[in-house]
């Protein structure tokens, strides 16, 4: 009776105590000029989290990639990544708070199997992080449904999915696509992606949140707006 009186009282405080102590640190690690009225960082936020090093790998390939020429030989099956995923997440959920947004990123996340890339997301909750799957979307609906239902039963086993897809004409190698001249040749592509989260909400109930990302250069930085304009109305963030 105890137990469940102050998991309630903890329950219903504005922050939990360990995020109020993460928070005050982080704001006194900022420098001085940057403590303004409208900083956010250690006020209603400790930053942004991912993973790293836990499935450096990509079946496409981008003009200014981030990976090291040993990535696609480091080992990224279930097992290693839910692994090293719980280890990340248990330092961030002790040094930084519950309920903090966290991206597994590091390479393409659907190159895991929907079993364990749905573990590591898991494994994320289970530390009080808000996680969000970093991918460049070319996956079909089925293993978007495998990750999101439960093999079992066939019930949802998240009721809500973040994503963040990543498009951008410095990329080739997507499937119908090798190469785009301009960005608005990959709109169908990202009104794909979007779509597939739709069907999942009308078709089993679980709801989401998509991100656009891009890598922007002197190449492309003129066809930003339009891309803002075409992609808003498809459904993401």
């Amino acid at each position: 009776m105890l137990r469940r009186l102050r998991e309630l009282e903890l329950a219903t405080r504005p922050e939990h105590p360990d995020l109020e102590r993460a928070l005050a640190a982080r704001w006194d690690e900022l420098p001085a000029h940057v403590k303004t009225r409208k900083q956010m960082l250690g006020r209603r936020t400790a930053g942004c989290e991912g993973t790293h090093g836990v499935f450096p790998k990509c079946n496409l390939a981008c003009t200014p990639c981030y990976h090291g020429k040993e990535a696609q030989r480091i080992r990224v099956d279930g097992a290693h990544t839910t692994e090293n995923v719980d280890a990340q997440m248990a330092f961030l959920r002790e040094v930084r708070g519950p309920g903090q947004n966290a991206q597994l990123i590091g390479g393409e996340v659907t190159l895991l199997p929907p079993d364990d890339h749905a573990a590591a997301l898991q494994a994320m909750i289970d530390h009080g992080r808000k996680p969000m799957s970093m991918s460049h979307g070319d996956f079909d609906y089925d293993y978007l449904e495998a990750l999101a239902l439960d093999p079992k039963t066939g019930r949802p086993r998240f009721r809500h999915l973040s994503f963040a897809g990543h498009f951008d004409s410095l990329m080739f190698g997507r499937r119908g696509i090798k190469r785009a001249k301009d960005e608005m040749e990959l709109n169908p592509y990202r009104r794909r992606f979007a779509e597939m989260f739709q069907r999942l909400e009308r078709e089993h109930g679980v709801t989401h949140y998509l991100a656009h990302n891009m890598t922007v250069t002197p190449r492309n930085i003129d066809q930003i707006p339009d891309v803002v304009r075409a992609v808003r109305p498809m459904g993401s963030g």
